[in-house]
């Protein structure tokens, strides 16, 4: 499993973030042209880095709504998702990938694309090589 395919497997197999959502999720930044919100986009930011058996990848979570306040309610589900410890996050095992750990590495706050409001949220994945097929 790819780390990408990790990130969809979680995000999919999240209730807090399909009922915000509806189902309306599209991986790799590719948000049709004419999608519906409140949805979430997610893409790799540049390529794994790697070291005695560790990678690290980071993500990009594009959390658009057509309010600040629905926008917010998606990022922060992102975050609680992908947040915690071994044994409060979502660490271990996830179909097979294994995640060492995760943190945020940023957010650029609130962007106002025209017509909808986007919280990006950046998170660094850690995991081990032996785990990507």
């Amino acid at each position: 499993m790819m780390p990408y395919e990790a990130v969809t497997s979680v995000l999919t197999s999240t209730s807090t973030i399909s009922a915000l959502i509806g189902g309306k999720r599209y991986t790799h930044g590719s948000r049709p042209k004419d999608s519906t919100y409140p949805n979430l986009t997610f893409y790799e930011v540049g390529g794994p880095v790697g070291k005695n058996g560790i990678e690290s990848q980071w993500f990009s979570f594009g959390c658009r709504a057509k309010t600040i306040e629905a926008a917010l309610a998606l990022a922060r589900a992102v975050l609680q998702r992908f947040h915690g410890s071994a044994s409060t996050g979502i660490h271990g095992h996830q179909n097979g990938f294994e995640i060492s750990g995760s943190h945020q590495t940023g957010s650029p706050g609130i962007i106002f694309e025209s017509d909808v409001y986007n919280v990006p949220v950046d998170i660094m994945f850690t995991y081990p090589t032996s785990t990507v097929s």
